[in-house]
């Protein structure tokens, strides 16, 4: 299911940029899939506008995909050969999953009250198991999949190419689908932004050391998703804690 870790000489070269795109193309392509936004925003009394998004975002990424000869298996949507890839990429998960917890509370409780910025986020409603049930299929189709297939895969291939195909291109294409990736969540408020930036660099950089491989961000995006959406339901019905407002 998951490829193995890059090895310290694989992570070093560079990444071969013999197939790339024409800047004007790339430019192009990853300008449609942020104007797509704005367009369905605007869609009024339109339902979960950000999952809409997403799933448009991830049909446009495929159909450019298709016109360039790629298909995403070769952005990493990919299964391990060997049991060992398999093992490797468990523990992969395991650490991005522990890195993330680990950052969100870093930016929660440290960066941003430095800042003086607001903790505060604004939280989607689960107060019921209805609620909570479309909000769990939400997180393991347009959040764990959608988000980490066009952010994680579909931009970064596009900016690492755009930035010149190296093994810095890469690390800078993770900074730049983070910068969008927390803009893309300012209906959370400022804490929002923040927050999920840092954390979708988390998820960026993870997914260069799992050799570019989409399974392990996939997986641990859902079950961090998962378990916030579970004690927010939690909260919200009295069975754990002070319920949320």
């Amino acid at each position: 299911m998951i490829t193995s870790f890059a090895t310290p000489s694989e992570m070093t070269a560079d990444i071969d940029t013999s197939n790339r795109l024409n800047p004007v193309r790339i430019i192009w392509q990853i300008g449609a899939i942020l104007a797509l936004w704005p367009l369905i925003k605007a869609i009024p009394g339109l339902p979960y506008a950000g999952q809409v998004y997403m799933f448009f975002s991830v049909l446009l990424a495929t159909w450019f995909l298709r016109r360039d000869g790629e298909t995403w298996r070769d952005l990493g949507l990919r299964w391990a050969e060997r049991r060992g890839g398999v093992l490797k990429g468990a523990g992969m998960v395991v650490a991005i999953f522990a890195l993330s917890i680990m950052m969100n509370a870093f930016v929660q409780f440290a960066l941003l009250p430095a800042l003086g910025l607001p903790v505060e986020r604004t939280l989607p409603d689960v107060s019921t198991l209805t609620l909570y049930l479309i909000m769990i299929g939400i997180i393991w189709t347009t959040n764990a999949f959608g988000e980490e297939m066009v952010f994680r895969g579909f931009l970064m291939s596009r900016f690492s190419t755009l930035f010149g195909g190296t093994r810095f291109a890469w690390i800078l294409a993770a900074f730049a689908q983070s910068v969008i990736f927390g803009l893309g969540h300012a209906y959370q408020g400022t804490a929002g932004i923040v927050v999920t930036g840092f954390v979708g660099l988390v998820f960026g950089l993870s997914y260069l050391l799992s050799k570019r491989n989409l399974w392990p961000v996939i997986i641990a995006h859902g079950l961090i998703n998962t378990i916030g959406m579970t004690v927010l339901h939690l909260q919200a019905t009295g069975a754990m804690g002070t319920p949320v407002s």
